[in-house]
């Protein structure tokens, strides 16, 4: 929780009066603990329990709720997820709702904590980047990129003035792949979409140079170098609306990625794409999402054994806007809700999708 001065007094008050003296009171004192030792609490979205007081008319006893002391043979499981992204959103409300502030300076200075202690942990701090500081970008069109993308990619040079940025066009990728890998040339000119060969090269150039990647629809907001410090292998996950859609626990995208070179988790998948056969799918769309897109990159990051080496940038970092909210922010519907999710994050991946018309010709 955030440690600002308005939280701090709020908690120290619910110490004094609630806690002075009273046995039977637990629930500040046990937040307090989880807070002093770095605990992390987790709270279910159903309530499992009717009586959590310690006397004969206990503050949180709730007469039939309809969730309440519910017995395990109706419960489906307790799963314990692989790895966890904080729910920011939720965070925030539980606090708006324990601490009853309703101030618009305390919910913003909320809103923006994890950003703000993420940028502040690398102040000074530089030589921490263990990712090379260059930005790729890649493009196929003979007649240049478009105005508005050009525009959106202008700002990774402005946030990163000192990260060098290579701009890839098709011929340079064909000589890329012509030095580089020239096992691979027949694999690359046999997809039948450009949209494939842009997901295959850019884990080889990931592999080969490190860096950071980024789609053209991409904004940058702020610098990623907080995000990137001390880590070999950091990966943009999708919106967990995207997710839903797809009914699976969570997208590892491949619009934001960034490595070291000769990184293992790219190796995988370079290998997993050579070895396998796009042909199999029958659905055109699956072709590229399941063999080298972010299903396949999914799939290859719940396969591996050493996820600590990989970092998941979550989504309300660095894409917290779903397709549906960015064709609402397009159409000029924006909502209080989207303007605080962009303020809290370092970019925003506005899903365009102009390798979907690929697709129909």
């Amino acid at each position: 929780m955030p440690a600002h001065k308005p939280f701090k007094n709020i908690r120290n008050h619910n110490l004094r009066v609630h806690c002075a003296g009273n046995a039977d009171s637990w629930d500040y004192q046990y937040s307090y603990l989880n807070l002093i030792h770095r605990r992390l609490s987790i709270i279910p979205n159903t309530n499992l329990i009717s009586n959590i007081g310690c006397s004969e008319n206990p503050t949180h006893f709730i007469q039939n709720h309809p969730f309440a002391d519910i017995p395990l043979s109706e419960m489906s499981g307790i799963v314990h997820p692989s790895f966890m992204i904080a729910d920011i959103e939720a965070d925030i409300h539980s606090q708006k709702i324990e601490y009853q502030i309703t101030s618009p300076d305390v919910r913003d200075a909320g809103f923006l904590f994890i950003k703000e202690k993420l940028t502040g942990r690398v102040s000074g701090k530089d030589n921490r980047i263990k990712i090379p500081k260059i930005i790729h970008q890649i493009y196929f069109d003979m007649s240049g990129v478009p105005e508005h993308l050009s525009e959106i990619s202008q700002t990774w040079k402005e946030k990163h003035p000192a990260w060098e940025y290579r701009f890839w066009n098709q011929k340079a990728v064909e000589q890329f792949m012509e030095s580089g890998f020239p096992d691979l040339l027949p694999l690359y000119r046999s997809f039948p979409f450009n949209v494939q060969r842009w997901d295959f090269v850019r884990y080889l150039i990931l592999y080969r140079y490190g860096g950071l990647y980024v789609d053209m629809d991409y904004e940058c907001l702020d610098p990623l170098d907080s995000l990137l410090w001390n880590a070999t292998c950091c990966m943009g996950m999708e919106p967990a609306a995207h997710a839903l859609r797809y009914r699976t626990a969570f997208i590892v995208g491949n619009a934001l990625m960034a490595s070291v070179p000769g990184h293992n988790y790219f190796d995988r998948i370079i290998k997993d794409i050579s070895s396998g056969n796009w042909q199999k799918y029958q659905n055109k769309g699956s072709q590229v999402v399941e063999f080298t897109g972010p299903f396949m990159t999914t799939r290859i990051y719940d396969g591996y054994e050493r996820k600590d080496e990989i970092a998941l940038l979550p989504a309300e970092l660095v894409a917290p806007l779903s397709l549906e909210e960015v064709q609402q922010l397009i159409a000029g519907k924006e909502t209080a809700e989207m303007e605080e999710k962009v303020e809290k994050a370092f970019a925003v991946h506005y899903f365009f999708g102009s390798w979907v018309k690929q697709l129909n010709r």
